[in-house]
């Protein structure tokens, strides 16, 4: 395998939110320093690939074809195996950028789709290898168009010796480099730029319609937000492209944990976002990170839940706590 650095170790520190009080120091104050790690373009020879996994040899390169959290937890035998049962096929060359997160919105948008850029930048113009039920999803394929990239789609009774196979290290989790963000909006703004009408309006992601991480008192919730100069917008019901240009005319984005609040990438500079929380002792702070290395204005508020764990919680607004918050911003 050969390592070509492009990015060192760097730090930054976290702006605390804008309603941050003492009382919150574990949840805030304790990651304020974002450290975010080294970065690499991977060439490897004579790469096999089978559904989504990577081995050079009989190794299985767990670092680039694995999140963090499911590595070394993996049976290598048995999917090295499943190489060797399905045809076979060979390539050249091929891109490598996708684990079995990716067909999240929130990953394949911030952790997927960069890296891509990051090989584009670097003057690799191989074709993208992809799982073909991936490339059916809607955002996944439309950012692909956008870009112009070659794609090679497969199913999982396929597999793949490729001569050279290039990837990129996976960051730590939510450690968002900010080069990565500058270029993602500037790619988009080059394609949506011209069409972007006012930087005004306010924008509530309602999550009526998830099995998980609902507002229990939202028609109660929406009154206020409504006299408050808020649109009630369900994201599932836009386009990937729908989605942008409503961001980029925004500037107040408010929502409870989920994959649409990715969106605020898309904002304008100075933007604020506002993010309702389960009050529960774990806490998820992945889009305070977020917010923080876009510059945008970030508030909390933390209110009751139904779940100790903050990933199925649903929450109930405290009204009054929240009016007086908005009356903040």
């Amino acid at each position: 395998m050969k390592y070509s650095k492009f990015r060192d170790q760097y730090s930054y520190l976290r702006s605390l939110p804008k309603n941050y009080v003492d009382i919150d120091f574990q949840r805030f104050k304790e990651i304020e320093t974002c450290k975010v790690s080294p970065a690499s373009i991977v060439e490897i020879d004579n790469a096999k690939v089978v559904q989504y996994y990577i081995f050079s040899g009989y190794k299985l390169l767990e670092d680039f074809c694995l999140p963090v959290q499911l590595r070394g937890k993996q049976n290598a035998f048995k999917q090295l195996m499943k190489f060797y049962l399905y045809p076979k096929k060979h390539l050249p060359e091929a891109i490598w950028v996708i684990d079995i997160w990716s067909k999240n919105y929130f990953h394949w948008t911030l952790e997927c789709f960069p890296r891509i850029l990051a090989l584009k930048k670097s003057g690799i113009d191989a074709p993208l290898l992809i799982p073909s039920h991936l490339y059916k999803v809607n955002y996944i394929k439309e950012s692909l168009d956008d870009l112009g990239i070659q794609v090679i789609t497969f199913n999982f009774r396929q597999s793949f010796i490729i001569e050279k196979l290039y990837t990129v290290t996976h960051d730590s989790p939510c450690a968002f480099d900010t080069s990565y963000l500058e270029d993602l909006k500037k790619f988009y703004f080059k394609i949506d730029g011209s069409k972007v009408i006012n930087k005004a309006r306010r924008i509530y992601i309602s999550r009526r319609n998830a099995s998980k991480r609902r507002i229990l008192n939202e028609t109660e919730l929406e009154p206020l937000l409504i006299e408050r100069g808020f649109e009630i917008i369900q994201m599932e019901k836009l386009t990937f492209k729908e989605q942008r240009l409503l961001m980029m005319e925004s500037k107040v984005l408010l929502s409870s944990h989920g994959a649409g609040f990715t969106n605020m990438l898309y904002l304008p500079s100075g933007s604020t976002v506002i993010e309702l929380h389960p009050d529960t002792e774990r806490y998820n702070s992945c889009f305070y990170h977020l917010a923080s290395a876009l510059g945008l204005d970030y508030y909390y508020s933390f209110e009751q839940t139904d779940d100790a764990n903050p990933q199925q919680a649903n929450l109930t607004v405290d009204l009054m706590k929240f009016s007086k918050m908005l009356d903040l911003i």
